[in-house]
């Protein structure tokens, strides 16, 4: 869905059916950099998720470096490449 400066998009969790969405991506194909603000919820998930990724960070070493998509993964969120 093309968006310009100011615009907004709202996408609910699930469809018109009842079926949870899969997954989403967002790429700027403009000059400008994009932002996008994500509202999760609800609530405890997402940021239960930030404290074990804070933590595991602070564990990490260059020779073991934190599983962000290991961490992610138990909490239903996954990266796209």
């Amino acid at each position: 869905m093309p968006a310009g400066r100011g615009d907004a998009h709202a996408r609910p969790r699930r469809d018109d059916a009842g079926a949870a969405r899969g997954s989403r991506s967002i790429k700027s194909l403009g000059p400008d950099t994009g932002r996008e603000l994500i509202i999760s919820s609800p609530g405890g998930i997402f940021e239960a998720f930030i404290a074990e990724v804070t933590q595991a960070m602070a564990q990490a070493s260059p020779d073991k470096p934190a599983d962000f998509r290991g961490i992610a993964g138990k909490y239903g969120i996954e990266f796209l490449e």
